[in-house]
């Protein structure tokens, strides 16, 4: 996946399902895959043969666990792109902001990666 099929399919994921991902009983706890098969926006871009339960807490740009669940998952983080600047933002948004709020954040995210708002399946009144 290039940089704008990472942005597209996080940002349709986040929009889409609407909430936050979390892991057991805690709202303070972001998941790449959380309850009710809810996952986050770099969650989303693992394939569920790749994911692995031990990656759970961990931030992308801090655990190559989870960079290479993504490389098996069609990441590429060899290319001169900034994948994983890309990914941390857009993980950033997920586990930081309020949801009400991610719309105006990946709009800023497309800006400062020059990419394009190509939110599928999402109402752009959401946008």
């Amino acid at each position: 996946m290039n940089l704008q099929q990472i942005f597209d399919k996080a940002a349709s994921h986040l929009l889409k399902q609407g909430e936050k991902s979390f892991i057991g009983d805690s709202e303070h706890e972001c998941a790449y895959r959380g309850n009710n098969g809810l996952m986050c926006a770099v969650g989303c871009l693992i394939d569920d043969a790749y994911y692995d339960l031990s990656t759970e807490g961990e931030a992308v740009d801090d655990s190559e666990e989870v960079r290479e669940a993504l490389e098996k998952s069609g990441i590429d983080f060899h290319s001169n792109a900034p994948v994983l600047s890309l990914l941390s933002n857009l993980q950033w948004i997920h586990d930081s902001e309020d949801v009400d709020d991610w719309p105006y954040h990946l709009d800023k995210v497309a800006d400062n990666f020059k990419l394009n708002k190509n939110y599928t399946g999402v109402s752009k009144d959401a946008i």
